[in-house]
């Protein structure tokens, strides 16, 4: 998946800067040069003000009430989440980092609790588990947390195996047992069904036939955090996604641009940001004038002046083709920050994309 890229020069994710951590006590293989670090999910929002940033930053705060002569003391409600990680690595293993976009995207789920209990959930580039462990939080149908190679899903299982004991005030109802670690490369040629019916069930993360079962009678949300960066895996990352989504479904995505100096640019450049606008008939906009969810149009003319090229085949249960493209709608920020543990940079963005039939 990652093989025009140099292997020996190594990335750190600037959530590694400011949070303690200490030494992870397993070793061998994937868990060498392990870390692991303690994050806190605050859960009172009574607390939660219009800029999108919690009234209270220590333990205790102080809230005026109608008297200006009385102030009476909070003390912040949280739960906490453990992740084992690596600091640094190479660019084919970043997903054993912790990134500020997978905090965004975990954000936004739990302010979308409501909308994802009947649905089923499915991470591409899952990583270290992030979102997996925050699907620990909430009811869902199931959820499958993904990446390319099993060293990397081993980190993902076993860091959502150490936070089962976390405490939600979120809901009453816990969900364990239906979230599970799946393969998928992005390069491979075969679509899912293929991919599953091939799996051997020996195997721990390969795909099952009751996965596919499931994904076809329930309506899917694909989820992806930091993981446009590179022209090639953008274009591999939504041909993926057009085999697993079926139409009127959608993909949430946060991005954080990392802005680079090109010679074929001759300017800096945030690598398959352009790309990814492009895949999505979308265009840049500023964080003050990004809209909400939009779900009331689900199909495009063909003369819509954002369609291009990419055009994707979905084949319904009729067995026939139909063509399908992505559309993009940027989503504003300005909904709870439960992980406070990061900051949301101008550089972050999140966005609602909907697989839409293409009209005639």
């Amino acid at each position: 998946m990652y093989e025009s890229f140099d292997s020996d020069s190594l990335i750190t994710s600037d959530m590694h800067a400011s949070n303690e951590y200490i030494a992870a006590s397993k070793s061998g293989d994937i868990f060498d040069f392990l870390i692991q670090t303690r994050f806190e999910i605050c859960t009172n929002l009574e607390n939660y003000n219009c800029n999108n940033v919690f009234t209270m930053r220590d333990e205790n705060y102080s809230d005026i009430s109608s008297s200006p002569k009385r102030k009476r003391k909070r003390k912040r409600t949280s739960t906490y989440v453990t992740l084992f990680h690596r600091i640094s690595t190479s660019l084919p293993d970043v997903g054993l980092q912790v990134w500020r976009g997978s905090f965004l995207l975990a954000d936004f789920l739990l302010s979308k609790i409501e909308l994802l209990k009947d649905k089923v959930i499915i991470e591409l580039g899952g990583g270290v588990g992030l979102i997996g462990v925050i699907c620990l939080l909430f009811p869902h149908r199931g959820a499958f947390i993904t990446d390319y190679k099993d060293e990397i899903i081993e980190l993902t299982k076993h860091n959502i195996s150490k936070n089962l004991h976390i405490d939600s005030n979120f809901i009453e109802l816990r969900a364990i047992s239906n979230i599970y670690t799946r393969v998928i490369n992005w390069n491979d040629k075969n679509n899912l069904r293929e991919i599953a019916l091939r799996g051997s069930l020996t195997l721990p993360y390969s795909w099952k036939s009751n996965d596919l079962q499931l994904l076809q009678s329930n309506q899917i949300i694909l989820l992806a955090a930091d993981v446009i960066y590179d022209d090639a895996l953008t274009d591999a990352l939504f041909q993926t996604a057009s085999e697993i989504m079926k139409p009127d479904e959608h993909f949430w995505i946060s991005i954080e641009k990392r802005f680079n100096f090109t010679i074929q640019d001759l300017s800096l450049v945030a690598n398959g940001y352009k790309k990814f606008l492009q895949i999505t008939h979308s265009f840049s906009i500023d964080n003050h004038n990004a809209k909400e969810v939009n779900n009331d149009q689900n199909r495009i003319a063909i003369n819509d002046e954002k369609v291009s090229k990419f055009h994707y085949n979905y084949r319904n249960e009729n067995n026939e083709d139909i063509t399908c493209i992505f559309k993009g709608t940027r989503i504003l920020l300005d909904f709870p920050q439960f992980l406070i543990d990061y900051d949301r940079v101008p550089e972050l963005e999140l966005w609602d994309i909907e697989f839409c039939i293409l009209s005639e």
